[in-house]
């Protein structure tokens, strides 16, 4: 009976953490750049003197970083964001590259374009000081309107990993960037080549989350909960009456 209760308190406690996960996914549906994650359960076994045990259940996460978000026009042209799957390379702090999808750049106090982090572009692109507006095309040439002329000053390369960002990247975090291991340093790459997309001018990437699907996600993790909520007090029940027939 003490099996029953320790398999039913190892799912629930996963199941809670699916829970969790899921409600994350919807709370940021309108959050820019937001890549989802996903929950696959797998049974956990213990083999002890040649037989196996079923010890109940784990859920293990997945962030789906290589599935993009819609692109939604913005119109600002300091706005970026990539068709594809490649990544905009920063120069990080402590000297270390991270890498972003696009958002809103800025002109930082030296000139140079930087993210929304205030991390400047790895390329390392100085905006003339007497700009009237930015032009980046498609394969990342950035030109200047000077006195009603456009001059290019500059290229945004795109960098995209070899294996896919859900097996190289070592770290997503909150703020949207990436970090790859020494293994999964990626190259340059100019985009609309080798599959690294293309950028998009007055543009922002949405959220990969998709409500339809979280919610009808959320519905089966609900079920799932309550049937071993279910479980536990069946064995709770058994046991009390075990327990009436010992007196």
């Amino acid at each position: 009976m003490s099996d029953a209760f320790r398999v039913g308190s190892i799912a629930l406690e996963q199941y809670q953490k699916a829970l969790s996960t899921t409600a994350n996914n919807i709370a940021n549906l309108q959050s820019g750049q937001f890549k989802r994650s996903e929950m696959s359960f797998s049974e956990l076994v213990a083999v002890q003197d040649d037989n196996t045990q079923s010890l109940g259940m784990r859920a293990n996460e997945v962030r789906m970083l290589s599935q993009q978000g819609e692109l939604r026009v913005t119109g600002n042209e300091l706005d970026l964001a990539i068709d594809g799957h490649g990544l905009i390379e920063l120069l990080g702090p402590n000297g270390h590259y991270v890498y972003w999808r696009g958002g809103t750049l800025s002109v930082g106090s030296d000139g140079f374009l930087q993210s929304s982090h205030g991390y400047p572009l790895a390329d390392m692109i100085n905006v003339p000081f007497d700009t009237i507006a930015l032009q980046i095309d498609s394969d990342g040439t950035v030109s200047s309107l000077i006195s009603n002329a456009l001059e290019e000053f500059g290229l945004i390369r795109l960098v995209k990993a070899g294996m896919g960002l859900d097996e190289l990247v070592t770290r997503h975090t909150s703020d949207g960037l990436y970090r790859f291991d020494d293994a999964g340093r990626p190259s340059d790459i100019i985009p609309g080549e080798e599959g690294a997309g293309i950028i998009v001018q007055g543009a922002l990437e949405m959220s990969n989350v998709d409500l339809n699907e979280e919610m009808v996600r959320l519905l089966l993790l609900q079920r799932g909960y309550a049937a071993n909520s279910q479980m536990v007090q069946a064995a709770d029940q058994f046991l009390a009456i075990a327990n009436n027939l010992r007196q």
